[in-house]
This record gives structure tokens, C-alpha cells and sequence, in this order.
């Protein structure tokens, strides 16, 4: 994984968010014509400059970097080396506040990669970005030509959820995907289960906005060339605050066995038993699997190692008593050193009479290997005798002992444009030498502190000036730092309290900070501060029973695909709680509907409001401005929802504040109970 640690040498260490790529020339927020499927998350295009698409890919297969600047001196490009060389690429200013080059014969690759503005390394909030080398970081992709498995098809889609659980390794609440397949709220099918973990650097959010799983699945399923399955991709990182670093990483697998699997086969139609269940992740992924596999081989029937292998715990998988289904190794042509390891472990499975799969493809240590991965393996899933076992209680106990429930519960909010700092990982070597990880100290790019202040820090060293733009207007220069070299940084008191946007400024240019929670407003991705309110916590992550987020996709007449976010609260579906109410929240021009999600806090505002008794089950859409009628048909079909059923409608005006907004939701449903 060398580009990422050049990444990580490059930058700081932070988080925020996770989101993904660019189309074609798009004209709205939406999937792009049955193809690529990426969901574009900069500007929305116009004929304003400052509007422009920041990367566009033409029609003869160039592309062309685009960059509003007019206060900068210079603007360059780079990527992390392979197909997209770290050399940099100036662009050439148009004597109109831009900056634009246009790279022919660019090779095929979903690329992350760099802005400099006057030699600044910045995130561009006018362009797709997505979460990965543990930053806020651009991305855009480049089709491989004659490949578009993952490519969103007119066929029936699954959905992808987004699931709250408690860690019982270190008492956070942490989130995992889940895809079901299509036709899985209306049918009562039961289903074998592939939990799927991502890289180093990445999250759970990886595997759906830059892998594409869902619709690789969906179009797998559709062409009948695999057996409809539930897929779960969770966070693999695992660690006790404060704990001595350890790895893989911390204590995942006791995670995975004793949190994640349990609520999986509570709150799902899962097949259980081990002939019902795979595992398979990618590079760190791919470690965390092939452990996870050695140590519960009872529990598991096939394994998949993408781009990495771990030699030692593999020769377990080798020696163990059980039989495999399926083990699958698989790496680029460019990754040299771990094809060796693949090799000679292929070797040892066949003198021992026992069979694996390795596959090589075209490429380095990068998503489009790690895609073709997944749908080859998943090909070969369960195709055993499903006989189910009942034989999760049953399994090893959790390693971590002594664990402190009653301090307060840690949110790890890991939705798609938010997610919590203190989850970084720093790298380290435990006792016998080993790498190792561990939550460490970092610099948060915005913090609160106890008494409501405000404290904003930027890595940018080589800047000349660094500001703050407030949701109220006010511009707050920051200054240099003493005490943390290459930061600027400054304390805002008495701002105001709830949700605040924090807009930074690198040289007179808007730039999102990757240390920082990051939002959706203005048209593009901006950073936010959450100011805690005296009176009000309706909206704050809380220890209660959690409803679920799930992503529908659907077609309009033109052949685009639009996501659309529907809330259920806890237990929905179950005669206890009632199915017939559903509101409709209708966001700001300005804004799009997952930004109820991430501003809004509308699971959470639900989840409490539920959990005190306020109200019940109210299923939610969450709808842009766009909504129309139709859309809102084909959800509540999904769910058996009659058209007569009166529909209660919420709109957040464009003007209005994501704090009002909150205040006002609130009163809204417990004055329609």
C-alpha cells in the first residue's frame, strides 16, 4: 500500500466523510444513464464559473480538470502514482478566475488524487470526493473499456442499508451496510450472508460508493451467475480507547462474532449456519478475513483474500479440520511482492490436496482489482447443502475484558459525509514488533470545546493566508500556529448554537478541510461545526433502540437512476409497530435529500423521539426538491403502503437553518401523533 502511505506522509491524518466519482457531462444530482452508477457529490453544474464541474470526463475519453480560483497564482493536479502519476499537472489560467488542463489518453481507474493551490495540497469542494487514505479525499473514475459489470443496469435493485449496533469490544455504536437483494421486503426468503470488510485508510462506506457492490450484486443476480445473497460491510476498526496498540485491527473478529453477526441474524431473513456464511475484505480487509476465518473456521465456509495475504494465519486455514467452500486469493499484476505470497500458498493448498482459486488482473493496489475480485468470488458462494445451525451463541467469547459500559457511549456516526475524528488510526509496533494501531491524538480540523467555543485548525503549511467563513457571514483569519508546525488555527467564541457551516478559505479559495466534519450546502461540500444547545438534544446520537436508513434506487422514463432515503424506526414491520404513517421531508434547493441524513440528524431525531414514547412507527422519506409523486409511489410499494394512505409533508426552506430545521421537525411529528 505504498500510495497510501504517500498519502498519509502528505497529509494530516484525519477523517470526515465518505462519497464517490463523476459521469459524464451531468446535468443534475443523479446517476449517471445506466452506466457508471457514480454519484457525483460536487457542484451542481451551471454556466456560472464558480459552478463549473471540477473534473469532467469527454466524450473521446480525455479529461479535463477545472478549478475556480481567482484569487490563486497557479493550480495543479496529481495522483498517488500507478496509473495516475504524483508528477503534478499544471493548469493554465482562462484570465477569468479559472484554471483548466485537459489530459488526453488517461488511463482507465477509479483515481484518488490532489489539488495544489499555490502549492497548497487541498481537498476541491467542487469536485466528487470520497473517504479514503484516512482523509477527506478527490476522487474520479475512468471506465475501463469493455468492463461495466458494476455499471448501473435496468434490472431489479437491492437496497443498501444503513444499520446501527453496539460494539461489545468498546461500547461504541458504529454502523454497517447491508445490501439485501432485490424483491427482500416483499418476499419471506430467507438468505446466506458474505460479511465483506474494506482496506487500511477506509471505512465501511468503501465497498458502496467507490466498490459498487450493490449494483455489481444486482446485475450478478439478474444474469442469474450467482445466488442472491445479504452482504455486510462493517467498520474494521476495533479498538479500546486508550488501549495498547494491537492490530487486525484491535479485536475485530470478537466484534464481528459477538456485535455484528447477532444483530445481523436478529434484524434480517438470514440463513444461518456456516455452510450459510462467507467472509472476504480487501488489503487490510483481506488480513482481517483470512484471521477471522482462522480462528472461527466453524463458522465460516468460504474466505476471500483481495490484494493481500497473511502467510502465517493462512497455513492455519490449510491445516484447519473443516472444509472450504471457496478460498480465493487475488491481487493486481503490479502487486508483485503479494502475488508471491499468493503463489507459494496456492502451492501448499494443492500438496495438501485441498483446494483454492487465485485470479490476477490488470492493475495496482486499486479498486478496479478489487471489484473484479468480488464478483468473481461471489460467483462461487454457496453452493453447498444450506443446513442451518442455530450456532452463533456458541461462539469463542470476547477477547477484551473489563470493558467500562458506564462511561458515556462514543457515536461513531460513519454516514456517508460524517464521520468522527477520534476514529483515525496511527500506526505503531506492538511488543513483538508488529505493526499495530490505535485510536491516537490528533488535531481536529473544527473542535468544541467544554465551554461552546469553537476551535478551527488547517494544515497548511505552505499558505499565505487561511480564514473561516460562518454560516452568519463573519470571516475569521486564523494565524500561523506555535505550538503544531504547518497549522494555522484560531478559537471562535460565542458562536452560535447547534448547526453551524464553516466554509475555509486557503489563499482566498474555498477549500474543504479533510480534517473536519464535512456537509452538503451551497451546491457543494463544505465543512460543519455541531455547537451543543442547552435546551435541545433531540438530534444528538443517544443509547436507545435504532431504526434503520435505507438507499432505494429507481429509474425514470429517461433512463436515469435516483437514490432515495427512507427511514424505519425499530421494529418496524412487526405487528407492534405500526406500518400505515409516513412522512415526506422535502429539503432546500440548495441541498440534497441525504443531507437529512448527515444535517438534518433525522434517524437519530426519530430514534429518541421513539424511544421516549413521542411517537410511532412513522416510516420517513427523505426526499430532495425534485420529489414527485411518482417516486414517492414506488417506495411505498416496496413497503405495502396503500396510495390512499395520507402522507404528512415537511419542507425546509432555502433560507433556513439546519438548527430551525431541527427545532421545528420536532414539533412537527409529535403534533401529528
Amino acid at each position: 500500500m505504498n500510495t497510501v502511505w504517500q498519502f498519509i506522509n502528505r497529509i494530516t491524518s484525519p477523517r470526515s466523510f465518505t462519497l464517490v466519482y463523476i459521469n459524464k457531462r451531468m446535468g443534475d444530482f443523479i446517476l449517471d444513464d445506466l452506466k457508471n452508477g457514480a454519484l457525483y457529490i460536487g457542484t451542481i453544474p451551471s454556466s456560472m464559473d464558480n459552478n463549473r464541474c471540477s473534473v469532467t470526463l469527454e466524450d473521446d475519453g480525455s479529461v479535463t480538470f477545472y478549478m475556480y480560483a481567482p484569487n490563486a497564482n497557479k493550480v495543479e493536479v496529481a495522483g498517488m502514482g500507478g496509473y495516475f502519476s504524483s508528477e503534478r499537472i499544471r493548469l493554465k489560467p482562462d484570465m477569468q478566475g479559472g484554471f483548466s488542463a485537459n489530459i488526453k489518453d488517461f488511463h482507465w481507474a477509479m483515481h484518488y488524487y490532489f489539488w495544489y493551490v499555490d502549492d497548497v495540497c487541498i481537498t476541491n469542494p467542487h469536485a466528487a470526493i470520497s473517504y479514503g487514505c484516512f482523509a477527506a479525499i478527490n476522487t474520479f473514475e475512468v471506465p475501463e473499456e469493455g468492463e461495466d459489470f458494476y455499471f448501473v443496469r435496468d434490472v431489479p435493485h437491492g437496497t443498501v442499508s444503513l444499520c446501527k449496533y453496539t460494539s461489545q469490544v468498546n461500547g461504541h455504536i458504529k454502523e454497517s451496510y447491508v445490501y439485501t437483494p432485490p424483491g427482500y421486503e416483499s418476499g419471506d426468503g430467507r438468505y446466506p450472508v458474505l460479511y465483506l470488510q474494506h482496506g487500511v485508510g477506509e471505512n465501511e462506506t468503501g465497498w458502496v460508493w467507490q466498490g459498487k457492490m450493490n449494483f455489481i450484486m444486482d446485475n450478478l443476480i439478474a444474469d442469474k451467475k450467482c445466488v442472491p445473497m445479504i452482504i455486510v460491510a462493517s467498520s474494521g476498526y476495533a479498538f479500546k480507547d486508550n488501549e495498547y496498540p494491537v492490530f487486525f485491527p484491535g479485536d475485530f473478529d470478537s466484534e464481528l462474532v459477538n456485535s455484528i453477526i447477532p444483530y445481523i441474524e436478529e434484524n434480517f431473513k438470514v440463513k444461518k449456519g456456516r455452510n450459510n456464511r462467507a467472509v472476504a475484505g480487501l488489503s487490510l480487509g483481506s488480513g482481517q478475513a483470512t484471521d477471522i476465518a482462522a480462528r472461527h473456521p466453524e463458522l465460516f465456509s468460504a474466505v476471500g483474500v483481495f490484494s493481500g495475504v497473511a502467510i502465517h494465519l493462512m497455513k492455519k486455514i490449510i491445516d484447519s479440520p473443516y472444509r472450504f467452500e471457496a478460498v480465493f486469493m487475488s491481487a493486481g499484476d503490479e502487486e508483485k511482492e503479494i502475488l508471491l505470497g499468493i503463489n507459494e500458498m496456492v502451492k501448499e493448498f494443492s500438496r495438501q490436496g485441498k483446494n483454492s482459486t487465485q485470479k490476477v488482473y490488470e492493475g495496482y493496489h486499486e479498486w478496479h482489482v478489487w471489484r473484479k475480485s468480488f464478483k468473481d468470488f461471489a460467483q462461487m458462494l454457496f453452493t453447498w447443502d444450506d443446513v442451518e445451525l442455530d450456532d452463533i451463541n456458541k461462539a469463542v467469547p470476547v477477547r477484551s475484558k473489563n470493558i467500562d459500559f458506564t462511561t458515556p457511549v462514543q457515536a461513531d456516526e460513519s454516514m456517508v459525509f460524517f464521520d468522527p475524528v477520534y476514529r483515525q488510526i496511527q500506526f505503531e509496533n506492538d511488543e513483538d514488533g508488529k505493526p499495530a494501531g490505535k485510536y491516537p491524538d490528533v488535531i481536529h480540523g473544527i473542535h468544541v470545546t467544554e465551554d461552546n467555543s469553537i476551535e478551527v485548525n488547517l494544515f497548511a503549511p505552505d499558505a499565505k493566508s487561511v480564514s473561516v467563513v460562518l454560516e452568519n457571514g463573519t470571516e475569521e483569519l486564523l494565524y500561523r500556529s506555535k505550538k503544531n508546525d504547518g497549522y494555522w488555527e484560531k478559537t471562535i467564541g460565542n458562536p452560535a448554537e447547534g448547526f453551524n457551516y464553516v466554509t475555509f478559505m486557503v489563499n482566498g479559495t474555498a477549500v474543504v478541510n479533510p480534517a473536519a466534519p464535512v456537509g452538503f450546502g451551497y451546491n457543494r461540500a463544505v465543512n460543519f461545526a455541531e455547537v451543543p444547545e442547552r435546551n435541545f438534544s433531540w438530534h444528538e446520537l443517544k443509547k436507545t433502540d435504532h431504526g434503520q436508513i435505507h438507499i432505494h434506487y429507481s429509474c425514470d422514463g429517461d433512463g436515469k437512476v435516483r437514490m432515495n432515503y427512507v427511514y424505519t424506526p425499530a421494529g418496524y414491520g412487526e405487528d407492534s409497530c405500526d406500518t400505515g404513517r409516513v412522512g415526506v421531508l422535502e429539503c432546500a434547493s440548495d441541498e440534497r435529500n441525504f443531507c437529512w441524513i448527515h444535517q438534518g440528524k433525522i434517524a437519530n431525531i426519530m430514534d429518541n423521539l421513539s424511544g421516549e414514547g413521542r411517537i410511532k412507527g412513522i416510516m420517513i422519506i427523505m426526499a430532495d426538491s425534485t420529489i414527485s409523486d411518482d417516486i414517492i409511489g414506488n417506495i411505498t410499494d416496496i413497503y405495502g403502503i396503500k396510495d390512499s394512505t395520507q402522507k404528512e409533508w415537511f419542507k425546509k426552506g432555502d433560507n433556513e437553518s439546519w438548527t430551525s430545521c431541527r427545532h421545528r421537525f420536532v414539533n412537527f411529528m409529535c403534533g401529528i401523533q
